[in-house]
């Protein structure tokens, strides 16, 4: 209990700084700050998931037999095993593989900030992940 606690509590800090470093990241393309839009995506996203992670489970035990407070066939047993043990571990490595290929360094992210101010003066800026320049954002009729 305590690993996936811990486990769950990484992923969501993950999550959470990934989707700050992809606002930034919108905002230097298109000049307009987007989070209600991303974080209601990843709210949506996360909850629509957890349909699926409970039904699955749960029907693929009672397809085999699954029967509570009895002794269960090594069917049930072995997927168990692969549901509740090999299959979160391997999403937790395909999660770590995400992670670890991540483009945005800290170095990459002050950069997106530094041509962000670029931007917003109206001047061409440097995208730090493509490696192109930008043109200048057009201007706002407000100003």
């Amino acid at each position: 209990a305590a690993f996936v606690g811990f486990t769950g509590g990484i992923a969501n800090v993950f999550v959470n700084a990934l989707i700050a470093d992809l606002i930034d990241y919108d905002m230097l393309l298109c000049g307009k700050r987007r989070e209600a839009m991303y974080n209601a995506i990843s709210i949506f996203v996360e909850r629509l998931s957890v349909v699926p992670a409970t039904a699955f489970p749960v029907a693929v035990l009672a397809s085999l037999g699954y029967e509570a407070n009895e002794d269960q066939t090594n069917q049930v047993k072995t997927a168990i095993r692969v549901l509740f043990g090999l299959g979160p571990a391997v999403f937790c490595v395909l999660g770590l593989y995400v992670v670890a290929t991540y483009p945005m360094t800290d170095k990459k992210h002050v950069a997106v900030i530094k041509n962000i101010v670029l931007q917003e003066g109206h001047m061409e800026a440097y995208d730090p992940l493509k490696g192109h320049v930008l043109p200048p954002w057009p201007a706002n009729e407000e100003e």
